[in-house]
């Protein structure tokens, strides 16, 4: 049986496990992108972006390009030099690929992102149950290759990094005010997974007592041990160096590290987000002229949690992922019901580094013997992604402790757990060795 399979068969337990304690859970994705076509080389302005946002790694929402940007367009320097003419993204291009993906039954829409040609795929709020959500982003990866050929670019990239893939230096301070200095920016790219459940009232738990602090410490606590789930290429662990090793700390916001708050790698929004913008604003009145006039405040239907360490890669699985994003949901509820989840928040959060590479690989360290001034050298490993989740039983014990709680720990089920992290670490072996499994 297939990675996958196995997933979606924890994610029917985990469902049924949440719906038996009278919640129904909530996963949406969002999941960033390129696009490249290459046609003809014409001397003319080599950097030519069509910005559809404001602010460097935000939300973009097709708004038209600032005067600013405009201008940064118009007066760009190196105007004879060579370059590759490039099919930019329009909205129209968007407009007919979501109806595509709409007649695919797929409950998601395409939008314009910040960086040249890149997009962002993001959920819709339709209802979809967890195993549905990871049914639609699984289908998604596989068809907008299609649809983007379909429209003339070549290349569709779903990568962690796409190297070079704009051109460009912030004004110092600013964040959407370019100089006319051109240089080499590496894209990175996410998947986000923003996780919140509603009770037998329809009402947000996450909004209410303390519980979205529990889902939050909850993933704070199984993120490290579990990054394979989510950083499931090399590069992933290169896009969370971007920022340090490139100079690119003003023009990019990806994360670095795991962090909580509402601006951390795993971020709780209630009133506020990451920028500090108020949440849930629903415009009420408009004027005329499509501006508004009386906005209200609903952060309650919009909070949740947003795990914002995931790299987009065609090898991330959806459907093993929303089994961890369920599988901290459930953790969450049992400690809420415990005690509130004091016992669990009792000991502030430290942020924690992430391993820097996905497999292991030695590295010389020189120490003193102490004896004499001689040094010696010590081959030492260093910690990788692939190791952690190796080492790690939480995962398979939390899928057989909700099968057990309903009762299926018949044959199809048993050590379920088991099975699904034994399938993950054959799936990302490293050179097609023998995963060898040391959970359980």
């Amino acid at each position: 049986m297939t990675t996958s399979a196995l997933a979606r068969r924890a994610i029917t337990i985990f469902q049924d496990h949440i719906e038996a304690l009278g919640y129904r859970p909530l996963v949406h994705f969002e999941l960033e992108g390129c696009c490249h076509s290459s046609q003809i080389k014409a001397n003319q302005e080599p950097f030519n972006r069509a910005l559809s946002g404001t602010k460097a790694g935000t939300k973009a929402d097709n708004k038209s390009a600032t005067a600013a940007e405009l201008s940064h367009r118009e007066s760009a320097s190196h105007k004879t030099r060579e370059y590759t003419r490039e099919r930019k993204l329009s909205s129209e291009h968007f407009v007919h690929i979501n109806k595509a993906l709409q007649h695919a039954g797929i409950e998601g829409q395409l939008v314009a992102e910040y960086w040249h040609n890149q997009w962002e795929y993001v959920s819709l709020f339709a209802g979809q149950s967890p195993l549905k959500e990871a049914q639609n982003l699984a289908q998604a990866m596989q068809l907008l290759p299609k649809l983007f050929a379909q429209h003339g670019f070549d290349q569709t990239l779903i990568k962690p990094v796409v190297w070079s893939g704009d051109q460009g230096q912030l004004a110092l301070g600013s964040k959407n005010i370019f100089t006319e200095k051109v240089r080499a920016v590496h894209i990175p790219n996410a998947i986000q997974v923003n996780v919140s459940v509603l009770d037998r009232d329809g009402k947000n738990l996450v909004a209410h007592d303390n519980f979205g602090e529990i889902l939050q410490r909850c993933f704070l606590n199984t993120s490290l041990a579990n990054c394979l789930l989510f950083m499931p290429e090399p590069d992933a662990f290169e896009r969370l160096a971007l920022k340090n090793k490139y100079g690119l700390a003003q023009e990019l916001c990806s994360p670095t590290d795991i962090s909580g708050g509402h601006q951390g790698s795993i971020a709780l929004y209630k009133e506020r987000g990451k920028h500090n913008q108020p949440m849930g604003v629903e415009v009420i009145l408009y004027d005329q002229h499509s501006q508004a006039l009386l906005s209200e405040q609903n952060w309650q239907k919009t909070a949740r949690v947003e795990h914002r360490l995931g790299s987009a890669s065609m090898a991330y699985d959806p459907y093993v992922n929303v089994v961890f994003a369920l599988a901290n949901l459930v953790d969450a509820l049992e400690a809420y019901h415990n005690d509130k989840g004091r016992a669990l928040l009792a000991t502030p959060f430290i942020e924690q580094a992430l391993p820097v590479q996905m497999y292991s690989r030695e590295k010389e360290h020189h120490q003193n013997n102490g004896l004499d001034s001689k040094c010696v050298t010590k081959q030492t490993q260093e910690p990788s992604a692939y190791e952690l989740f190796a080492g790690s039983d939480w995962l398979a014990k939390r899928i057989n402790r909700s099968g057990q709680a309903l009762n299926k720990s018949n044959l199809l089920h048993r050590e379920l757990g088991e099975q699904l992290t034994r399938s993950v670490l054959t799936r990302y072996q490293p050179n097609n060795n023998i995963a060898l499994l040391t959970t359980g």
